[in-house]
């Protein structure tokens, strides 16, 4: 057992909670509400006995509690039975800590479950079909074709709300706040969610109960994929399509030698010609897919495409000069001019390189952040506040909002004047606060956010849900009322607020958010890192009994126990609720005053365009995986003081 797994269950230990107020426990008597109640206060004392070393005293009480607890079940049904069962889980993991310190317990083991009462037979029993098997349900030929009919224009064949489902392991990677798909899992799993909810797909139209129950019985029989590769199309699982037999050559980095940009220039080039047919299409022409530059690699029906560093040689140039085949552009639009297939020719023969962030990324995107690099201040502040103006539009068409200008953001929203200017001024507050934590080395005479960041403030909960469905093309957790998005191109942060909220109250909600954003606009910062230096600085100066840090810290044992190893955080492989709290937890970490300055260290670094991998070395001299397992033993000592 790692020594995170070890710290994760003892938080568990001390801060496992049992509720049993559900409407399903009707048939549990009230003697045994409370003697559940009571077998969990003994677990918890045996945690904080263990925290004190006092492993005897603490063994003697697991002993109590998991006798007490069997004896509750054994004269209990199927209902109680399950409701002890986080009971047990806390026991078992109670077992393996004390037995690593040398303490002897009685064996334990988790009771069978009572049989149920048997039901009488009917006399002319209907024979029915038997059931598939949930593990029988084919991706390829169940789950792709519905994702695909329900869900393509937005996340198949586009990327709404940076979220794409183009192939199986993309969908199942998820998009950079999180998975979406939980193996095993239905209920955790976003994707069952937003459908089940009716929120997705957007027209409100729902789908049909069979085809949901499909896609939830085939998380819960593991997600599994039963194709030939992970990153063929789903389009392809849904026309019967077959991919050609070409193998797609190895993508090649850029050196930052080339004279010619793939983000810049050439991509920007195949989305002005090439959309319709084969970037955003619902049936592609030839088998060939340019919505990334995977694809593109990838090839089509006739194999690949790209011959690097033989221009000549390659069918794109081939087709595009109308030799070996019809000319492309096809459909009666003009070619491609002399300039335009120079130049990607120059591109091959430089080594067909990739400059965008990754492969799998869209071409729309990756052409915008590369505009978004190279734009000045003004010109990327004019982008953002057209942006901005359209997004309202967007998610509050009904509402006529009102806009304030500072030199760090353009705030819009339709909270009155007097409120307006309140979250204009509480955020250029909160901003200095911000950058107290992340020290990002800054010109003189220069805006802290280039183009400028904008602030959307909205009067309503309903408002800002609206926004996240409409423009995010997501449901907003339910607890939310401020939140913060960046991608290079656009950076802003949401916000609920109405004229009764005070000066002190809108500053601390624009903590978080700016912080993060401040992180993510350093660099090569990935969005945990972002998310939890933003929520480690709001409870940092939301002080004490705060409603929002007080959830936090009630959750988050829950969060780390369910924790087996660090890299999962690093992977991007937790539901989306558990990484924002393993993510505050290690933001709090590494603002500890004992830690800053390497972390200072990481923000000079990421600022001067290292990548994340090579900053972090740099900055605490180990891999993140090393320093979260130092982050373990600090989160012990801090339980340890809270527990004394």
């Amino acid at each position: 057992m790692s020594t995170f797994q070890r710290i994760a269950i003892l938080t568990l230990m001390i801060s496992g909670s049992l509720s049993i107020a559900s409407p399903a426990l009707a048939v549990i008597t009230r003697a045994q509400r409370i003697e559940l109640t009571q077998v969990g206060g003994i677990i918890k004392k045996a945690g904080e006995n263990y925290l004190q070393g006092n492993y005897d005293e603490s063994g003697k009480q697991v002993e109590e509690a998991q006798e007490r607890l069997k004896k509750l079940v054994a004269e209990g049904d199927m209902q109680l039975y399950r409701e002890a069962g986080s009971l047990f889980t806390r026991i078992g993991r109670a077992h393996a800590l004390l037995e690593l310190e040398g303490i002897r317990l009685a064996p334990f083991s988790k009771p069978e479950p009572p049989k149920p009462m048997e039901a009488p037979e009917p006399d002319k029993p209907e024979p029915t079909p038997p059931a598939p098997a949930a593990d029988g349900i084919s991706f390829t030929k169940a789950v792709a074709p519905i994702l695909v009919q329900r869900c393509g224009r937005c996340h198949v064949t586009g990327n709404r709300g940076d979220f794409s489902m183009a192939d199986y392991a993309t969908l199942m990677k998820g998009p950079a706040i999180g998975i979406v798909v939980a193996p095993g899992n239905p209920a955790g799993s976003r994707l069952i969610e937003v459908i089940g909810s009716g929120s997705m797909p957007p027209n409100g139209n729902g789908i049909p109960a069979a085809e949901l129950k499909t896609l939830s019985d085939w998380v819960a029989a593991g997600a599994k994929f039963d194709g030939a590769e992970t990153d063929m199309q789903l389009t392809s699982f849904a026309t019967a399509a077959q991919p050609g037999n070409t193998p797609a050559a190895a993508i090649r980095q850029s050196t930052g030698r080339e004279t010619v940009s793939f983000a810049k220039d050439v991509a920007s080039i195949l989305l002005e010609n090439c959309i319709g047919c084969h970037i955003d299409a619902r049936q592609v022409q030839g088998g060939l897919r340019m919505n990334t530059f995977a694809q593109l690699n990838r090839g089509g029906d006739s194999g690949s495409i790209l011959m690097a560093g033989k221009p000549d040689m390659s069918l794109l140039i081939q087709r595009l000069k109308g030799e070996g085949g019809n000319r492309m552009p096809a459909g009666g639009r003009p070619p491609l001019s002399d300039e335009q297939i120079e130049l990607i020719s120059t591109w091959i023969k430089e080594g067909a390189t990739l400059d965008g962030k990754t492969p799998d990324q869209q071409l729309r995107v990756m052409t915008a952040l590369a505009w978004a690099r190279d734009a000045t201040h003004e010109e990327l502040m004019e982008r953002r506040t057209e942006m901005a103006d359209h997004n309202w539009k967007m998610g509050s068409p009904d509402e006529e909002p009102a806009q304030i200008e500072t030199d760090n953001f353009y705030v819009v929203g339709s909270v009155g004047p007097n409120t307006l200017k309140a979250v204009a001024e509480q955020a250029e507050a909160a901003l200095a606060d911000a950058k107290g934590i992340v020290r990002r080395p800054e010109k003189r005479d220069q805006s802290t956010f280039k183009g400028r960041a904008t602030i959307f403030a909205f009067p309503r909960r309903y408002d800002y849900s609206e926004f996240g469905r409409m423009i995010e093309q997501r449901t907003l957790p339910h607890d939310w009322t401020q939140h913060w998005f960046y991608d290079g191109l656009d950076a802003y942060a949401a916000i609920v607020v109405t004229p009764n909220d005070e000066d002190a109250q809108i500053k601390s909600r624009l903590t978080g958010p700016l912080t993060s954003l401040l992180v993510a606009e350093s660099g090569d910062a990935p969005h945990w890192l972002s998310e939890g230096i933003g929520r480690a600085a709001f409870a940092k100066f939301a002080g004490r009994d705060n409603e929002t840090v007080d959830t936090w810290n009630e959750e988050l044992p829950a969060a780390l126990a369910a924790l087996s190893k660090p890299e999962q955080l690093l992977t991007n492989k937790l539901p989306p609720d558990q990484a924002d709290l393993v993510s505050y937890a290690v933001g709090q970490f590494l603002i500890d005053r004992a830690y800053k300055p390497k972390f200072d260290k990481l923000i000079v670094e990421l600022s001067a365009g290292k990548n994340f991998a090579t900053a972090f070395v740099t900055a605490y001299g180990g891999q993140p995986k090393d320093v979260l397992t130092a982050f373990a033993r600090w989160y012990q000592a801090n339980a340890s003081r809270r527990g004394r």
